[in-house]
């Protein structure tokens, strides 16, 4: 198998970027730029051969170039989005628990995302991530971004309108997904408020909120051991359903 052109290899190192820059794990602010510069180099010298295959003709004009290389740069950064929704999921579900656990009042910047998070929120992060890669979802995810070669040839893919809806439907599903792997210990901690209130009417002389808020964080604490091995089932059903998703993405954005 040949090696393309340069033309052809920058497009393809083009769309590999958007995909490391806006993907799960390989889109980490704890990556360096020049480590992800150097893993879309190296993998446009793998896909590149893929590509020719199936590439249009290419524009031999600077300009019309130019806007195919934007083209495909958004090409990538969509299908690296799209990938990352489900890790925003488990940030989201984790938020949510330490609102209710007030833990949300100890947030510090994450060294990760580089931004101000709390501790559920970053431990349900990290253990999308470890879950992710234990599954080889690095691998697929890259498995995904040559195949899309096949289905989105440099120079044919769109955003179209059943691409908007997909996109659509994974934001919605970030909410869904956050609120199944939090339900455990949000649901838990309402009762526990309940059972609080219920006593603070019942004692006006004890100060039960002051002794709720600490029996509430290790009740929190205690709920999320219980649940973590069901969520991390509910992380490997949403994975596949996301890598589902990511394909039927790139079939529509293939026309």
């Amino acid at each position: 198998m040949n090696f393309p052109g340069l033309p052809l290899y920058f497009l393809v190192v083009l769309r590999t970027s958007g995909v490391m820059w806006a993907g799960p794990v390989f889109g980490s602010s704890a990556i360096p730029a020049q480590v992800r510069v150097a893993i879309s180099l190296m993998l446009g010298l793998i896909i590149a051969p893929l590509a020719a295959a199936s590439a249009k003709a290419l524009p031999t004009a600077l300009a019309p170039y130019l806007v195919l290389g934007v083209k495909e740069l958004i090409i990538g950064l969509a299908i690296g989005y799209a990938a990352s929704l489900v890790f925003a999921a488990f940030q989201y579900g984790g938020s949510l628990m330490d609102l209710s656990a007030g833990f949300s009042l100890s947030e510090t910047i994450s060294p990760v995302t580089g931004i101000a998070s709390s501790p559920m929120t970053n431990l349900y992060y990290f253990l999308a991530v470890i879950l992710f890669l234990v599954a080889g979802g690095h691998l697929l995810l890259i498995m995904a971004l040559a195949e899309s070669y096949r289905m989105m040839p440099v120079g044919g893919g769109t955003l179209t309108g059943g691409a908007a809806a997909i996109f659509s439907h994974l934001m919605g599903n970030v909410f869904v997904l956050g609120l199944t792997v939090a339900a455990p210990v949000v649901g838990a901690l309402f009762f526990a408020m309940v059972v609080f209130s219920l006593l603070s009417r019942a004692i006006p002389q004890l100060n039960i909120f002051q002794v709720g808020f600490t029996l509430q964080t290790f009740l929190g604490i205690f709920i999320l051991m219980l649940a973590l091995p069901a969520v991390s089932t509910v992380a490997g059903e949403a994975f596949g359903a996301m890598f589902g998703m990511l394909y039927r993405l790139m079939g529509a954005m293939g026309g």
